[in-house]
């Protein structure tokens, strides 16, 4: 190993000290007694030492990143926002499942927070992407060896019934030109065994937002699966709901963090998009300034 390779791979704390944020530094120094002093020094001589530090340093890079919100930034060109069982079963009185969900919604003003979200998107120019579940037909689960409780129990109550009222969208939440719609999901996310990846992947969309209804179940399932399929993932707490809030808490605060990019209140979320779109408009008005 050459000595100016020596030199810069030496310590994590001194090739990292650079970002001058205080916890990267701290976690730098931790490396030292990780890296450095486990190492024996023929280790630090091998070219797998260097590949080592150099690997955490990307690894304490995003950290510091994800720290100063620099990953909280919503691209319209590549930044879907997925709007997940907006049925009025769901999210209207009268709807076979509002009363599920009637507390909560109404405690975190969750029509008002989707409605602001939607506008939000739509005005900085985001994609809508209709995420419907399976709307219920006769005969639907009849010949299936193992349909899930919740499927038997949605077949029993014809959640979603096609072609009635409950299996339509809110009418705040109606499909509008250039919006996507997803194939229905059957179970929980809306990923398997639908074209939603396909769809996202198509229009080249890497960040998707999730919102929408159960927070436990079709939320969940879908933010969990896109994580692990690639995307960059937002929840938004007052952007969805459950039957209790021992669940919704559970999704927020419990099983979220393991997989979510971003846990976000409405309000933060709105600020966000209007940063990124007003961020994007002002780099294409300087680049549309420059001489040609």
């Amino acid at each position: 190993m050459s000595q100016a390779a020596t030199i810069e791979y030496d310590r994590p704390s001194a090739l990292f000290g650079q970002f001058g944020n205080e916890r990267v530094i701290a976690v730098a120094q931790d490396l030292d007694e990780k890296i450095h002093d486990v190492w024996s020094a023929p280790q630090r001589e091998s070219i797998a030492y260097p590949k080592a530090v150099a690997s955490l340093g990307r690894i304490l890079a995003l950290s510091a990143d994800k720290e100063a919100n620099r990953w909280r930034t919503y691209e319209p060109a590549i930044t879907a926002l997925l709007c997940i069982d907006f049925y009025n079963d769901f999210l209207s009185a009268g709807g076979k499942l509002w009363p599920w969900v009637k507390e909560g919604a109404e405690e975190a003003n969750l029509l008002e927070n989707l409605r602001t979200i939607v506008r939000a998107a739509r005005e900085a120019g985001i994609a809508i992407y209709h995420v419907p579940h399976h709307r219920w037909e006769p005969g639907d689960y009849v010949d299936w060896k193992y349909p899930s409780p919740y499927q038997l129990g949605a077949a029993e109550r014809q959640a979603f019934a096609k072609n009635s009222w409950g299996g339509t969208f809110h009418k705040d939440f109606q499909v509008e030109v250039g919006d996507i719609v997803a194939t229905e999901h059957w179970a929980s996310s809306g990923f398997p065994n639908t074209d939603l990846e396909h769809q996202l992947k198509r229009y080249g969309k890497e960040k998707i937002i999730c919102t929408g209804l159960l927070a436990n179940t079709c939320v969940e399932a879908t933010a969990r699966i896109g994580m692990e399929l690639g995307f960059h993932v937002t929840l938004v707490r007052d952007g969805t709901a459950a039957r209790s809030h021992e669940a919704l808490h559970a999704m927020l605060d419990i099983d979220g963090p393991t997989f979510a990019h971003e846990i976000l209140t409405t309000a933060e979320l709105v600020s966000a998009i209007r940063a990124s779109a007003s961020a994007g408009e002002m780099s294409a008005g300087q680049a549309s300034s420059k001489p040609l």
